[in-house]
C-alpha cells in the first residue's frame, strides 16, 4: 500500500473495524474512507 492510496473500511464502528482504522492511521495512512452505513456500498453483484 502507498500512503496516498484510498482505503474503504467497512465496519469501522465495530471492535475489529475500529482497531483496523486506528492501526492504519497510526501507520500514516490518511486517505481512509469509513463506510457510514451498509446502504453506502454494495458488496454483491445484482442480477438484472
Amino acid at each position: 500500500m502507498q500512503l496516498e492510496d484510498k482505503i474503504y473500511i467497512a465496519g469501522h464502528r465495530g471492535m475489529v473495524g475500529s482497531a483496523i482504522l486506528r492501526k492504519l492511521q497510526a501507520e500514516g495512512l490518511h486517505q481512509l474512507c469509513p463506510l457510514r452505513t451498509s446502504a453506502n456500498w454494495t458488496f454483491v453483484a445484482r442480477q438484472k
